[in-house]
């Protein structure tokens, strides 16, 4: 049971964006601007929160997964920055898969179990190792959860449940940085080391081989 990704660009409401600063606050620099877009949240019972709406290009996108089902959701892992979530960028009218934040693991997904009433939590960015190692191309992307309330639906296909989120959008304001040279802020994780996707301290949501 495999989530396939996708991308989308809408051009006219990019450049209205770069040209309306997106959100971005900028401090000295457009690489060191903060960035000041509102977060986004679907709705259901399952939802994808990201921390903004509109990200630079070397931008981490923060996101939470909920869940307020009364039983376990499971959903496997080695998607977009080896979380639980797929990329999804659109093209033209069409929404296909996006290899921006691919994940080096190099093992067989794992199952991630979220309780009920927990939360987890994930960084997704660009390129295969530590923040701002990669950009993420311009244009509007989205993030894909796959789940189902049981292993055995989750491992077979069958009964699985797929949500998305808000749609979010990478732009420019002024010159694009250039990937591993960038100025800003950020953690590395080293080199050969996912960003981590971990469950909120008090959950109960587990990986499992």
């Amino acid at each position: 049971m495999h989530t396939v990704a996708r991308a989308c660009l809408s051009l006219g409401a990019i450049a209205l964006c770069a040209l309306a600063g997106c959100g971005v606050t900028t401090s000295g620099g457009s690489d060191q601007a903060a960035n000041t877009s509102p977060g986004t949240v679907s709705s259901g019972p399952v939802t994808i929160a990201t921390d903004h709406t509109i990200y630079r290009p070397h931008d981490e996108n923060q996101v939470t997964v909920t869940n307020t089902l009364a039983t376990a959701i499971y959903a496997e892992d080695t998607q977009a920055s080896c979380s639980i979530l797929a990329l999804q960028a659109q093209n033209g009218a069409t929404w296909g898969g996006s290899n921006a934040a691919r994940c080096p693991l190099g093992r067989p997904a794992a199952v991630v179990a979220i309780a009920a009433g927990a939360k987890y939590t994930a960084s997704i960015h660009a390129g295969e190792l530590s923040p701002r190692s990669g950009l993420f191309p311009i244009g509007t992307y989205r993030l894909l959860l796959t789940y189902a309330t049981s292993e055995t639906s989750l491992m077979s296909g069958s009964g699985t449940t797929t949500i998305d989120s808000l749609t979010l959008s990478v732009v420019c304001q002024g010159p694009c940085p250039t990937a591993g040279t960038s100025s800003g802020t950020g953690t590395s994780t080293g080199s050969g080391t996912p960003v981590s996707a971990t469950v909120i301290p008090g959950a109960t949501a587990s990986a499992k081989p």
